[in-house]
């Protein structure tokens, strides 16, 4: 599994901030890869 970098993680944790703040309710998935990742985007 890819440990993803500070500017990764915390561009993820913006993102759902952001989704909280709007009131959308989300389920972390866990990625491998940035294909994967991109998929799920």
């Amino acid at each position: 599994m890819h440990k993803a970098s500070p500017v990764e993680l915390r561009t993820s944790i913006e993102m759902a901030h952001s989704l909280a703040q709007i009131g959308v309710r989300f389920v972390p998935i866990p990625v491998e890869t940035d294909e994967e990742f991109h998929t799920l985007a």
